[in-house]
């Protein structure tokens, strides 16, 4: 794990601080660790890949 200004780089793993991007719109989330932890008042986001934990081997 490499630590950068706004998040971490794990991998192909980017995690980023909300509000750290100028462009909101400029990387689009392509999967979803954890759902099965998701809160309630979260919408479901059905156009990506969803993991109930962490993604495993692909």
């Amino acid at each position: 794990m490499t630590s950068v200004q706004g998040g971490c780089l794990c991998g192909d793993v980017r995690v980023t601080a909300h509000g750290a991007l100028d462009d909101p719109n400029q990387f689009t989330p392509t999967y979803q660790l954890w759902t099965k932890r998701r809160e309630h008042w979260l919408p479901e986001m059905d156009n990506l890949i969803s993991y109930d934990e962490d993604r495993t081997g692909d």
